[in-house]
């Protein structure tokens, strides 16, 4: 329906609009009918429109005249069953205008007809979130922050009144509604040319899935993000050729069996995941020995399966039935339960619960039998990370936090995404050359972004490369400190004709069509970027001296620069004789 508002007011307000047009023709036709008497005595009629009129300002007023003449005892009579008819139907129609107002449907019609309007003012790339809960908000932040554009769904009013009373958000399109149902994901802009990703976080992952084929099916080019955990519903959501499934679980488990084999790849991989400006992502320090794993859900048998993976001997305590000779039934809180499972052999517990209370009372009671263990707890609600924070735990799996460190590259920075799957296959020695090189350039997490080679984003490197010209990345980046012991920005990754080089060095010539993927401050970004769109700055960076942009320009400049030059002479002159005795 195109105008499902005015239809709703109309079909609300139909008796109350027939008994006021009912009571305006009856009191009309009475006022048209019984004769007035002129001044000098002679009968005289209303016309429709002085019926009309008179009617008009008395049904919303009681004081008024009694227009062309005075009116006889008769048309008096008549006014007076008007005057009420009027006003009880006026009556009637202002109660059900209030009723309507605090109609729950109009409401709901309402919100939808704006969000529609905010949805098709949008002129560039957006996401669409579905599910707002924890990870849902962290998303929106993050995004919003990197200047995007999203879009908000979610099934529960109560998270969708958080949105109506966070200022910082006012601009962001949401709506309460079913995430999964193909009208509402349609209405929220998925067949927007605009819409770039569908981001499903929701706590249901059969929800999640159905998003996923949704969006897939109905917008094929879009991206969609998935969070499940289940093997079941992983492989249903890569059947629909889901770009990304993300199981935060076992993200976290493979970091830790990283942190075995090559902790400078996992500190590498964990920083550069972080915001621009934190600082740097410690190298994990895992004791080898035996290990207890606490909890029976996806992320405690993640952790034990990539434990026994590394080598370790394992002991699970869970309250699931099982005959294994490893597993201790219980939930880890009790001491007893703890020494059945050998804490005092042990190196470090996981406590992986999905109970954060569960959680922080294992670590107490571990470290309380034995003070040196390495621990490591699963927090399940952002809400606690204060907590856990201030509870001395070594590594923390924060799922929220960790859906969002993944996915904000991938959505944002593919290039990033792919240069992060590549360093996960590189060598510990690399990975600590990479990381010394890092703080060489920032003492903290630095900015990473893409140069692109071409005619729309580096006009003025393409005009002079066309020239003949040779151009190597080194003399994009101008050091105005001069300090060749601390380089201001390091090339990650070189792309050029489809195939990716890591760690390209500085010296590497630029070739029309290439894609760097760099790191450094923000500061040296903006530069170059500056630098490599405006010819005028490019020619200074390249020659160390302004271009002139004609000959008549060139020739005041130049008049303007000896005028200057004269100045400063004779006021140094004149300094001179000042000083002399």
């Amino acid at each position: 329906m195109q105008y499902p508002i005015v239809y709703l007011v109309l079909k609300r307000m139909r008796g109350p609009l027939i008994l006021l047009i009912v009571a305006w023709a009856v009191s009309m036709l009475g006022l048209t009918v019984i004769p007035g008497v002129e001044v000098d005595g002679s009968p005289r009629y209303m016309t429709i429109f002085e019926a009309f009129y008179f009617v008009s300002y008395m049904a919303t007023t009681i004081g008024f005249g009694e227009p062309p003449f005075g009116f006889t005892e008769v048309q008096r009579l008549w006014v007076c069953f008007c005057l009420y008819l009027t006003v009880i139907s006026w009556l009637f129609a202002i109660g059900n205008i209030i009723s309507l107002l605090q109609d729950p449907a109009l409401k709901v019609v309402w919100k939808k007809q704006n969000f529609i309007k905010k949805i098709n003012r949008i002129n560039h790339k957006f996401f669409i979130i579905c599910g707002y809960g924890e990870t849902g908000e962290l998303l929106l932040d993050n995004l919003r922050e990197k200047g995007y554009r999203c879009v908000v769904i979610d099934s529960d009013s109560e998270r969708i009144n958080l949105l109506d009373l966070n200022n910082s958000v006012h601009e962001t399109p949401y709506i309460q509604g079913d995430v999964s149902d193909v009208a509402t994901l349609k209405m929220a802009g998925l067949d927007s040319p605009h819409c770039y990703a569908i981001l499903a976080v929701t706590n249901d992952e059969r929800t999640n899935v159905k998003i996923a084929a949704v969006a897939k099916v109905l917008h094929s080019s879009v991206k969609v993000v998935c969070r499940v955990s289940t093997k079941e519903n992983i492989a249903n959501a890569k059947s629909f050729d889901t770009d990304y499934v993300i199981n935060t679980s076992r993200l976290y488990a493979e970091n830790i069996s990283m942190g075995f084999r090559t902790p400078s790849i996992q500190q590498v991989m964990a920083s550069l995941h972080r915001r621009c400006g934190r600082p740097y992502v410690d190298a994990l320090s895992l004791p080898k020995g035996r290990w207890i794993v606490c909890g029976g859900g996806a992320f405690a048998n993640e952790m034990a399966k990539f434990l026994e993976f590394e080598g370790m001997d394992v002991t699970t305590i869970s309250q699931n039935k099982s005959s294994d000779a490893s597993h201790v039934y219980g939930k880890g809180t009790e001491a007893v339960t703890l020494r059945a499972a050998k804490i005092e052999k042990s190196v470090g517990v996981v406590a992986g619960t999905q109970d954060d209370t569960d959680n922080l009372s294992i670590i107490m009671t571990a470290r309380h039998l034995k003070p040196n263990l390495y621990l490591i707890a699963k927090q399940n609600y952002d809400s606690n990370r204060l907590v856990f924070q201030n509870a001395g735990i070594e590594s923390i799996m924060e799922s929220a936090r960790l859906f969002v460190w993944h996915t904000i590259p991938f959505i944002t920075q593919p290039r990033l995404a792919t240069f992060l799957r590549l360093v996960r296959h590189q060598s510990e020695e690399w990975g600590q050359s990479l990381m010394a090189s890092l703080r060489k350039i920032s003492d903290t997490v630095p900015s990473t972004y893409l140069l692109k080679f071409n005619e729309d984003k580096a006009p003025a490197v393409t005009q002079y490369l066309a020239s003949g010209n040779i151009l190597r990345l080194q003399e994009l980046y101008v050091d105005g400190e001069k300090n060749p012991d601390k380089p201001i920005a390091l090339p990650l990754m070189l792309v050029r004709d489809g195939k990716e080089e890591l760690l390209p060095k500085m010296s590497t010539a630029i070739k029309k069509g290439d894609v760097f993927l760099m790191a450094s401050s923000e500061a040296v970004q903006s530069q170059v970027f500056y630098t490599i769109q405006h010819e005028q700055d490019f020619h200074f960076v390249i020659h160390g001296e302004e271009k002139p942009v004609s000959i008549a320009i060139y020739l005041i400049k130049q008049q303007i620069r000896n005028y200057k030059t004269k100045q400063r002479n004779k006021k140094a002159q004149k300094k001179a004789r000042q000083l002399q005795p």
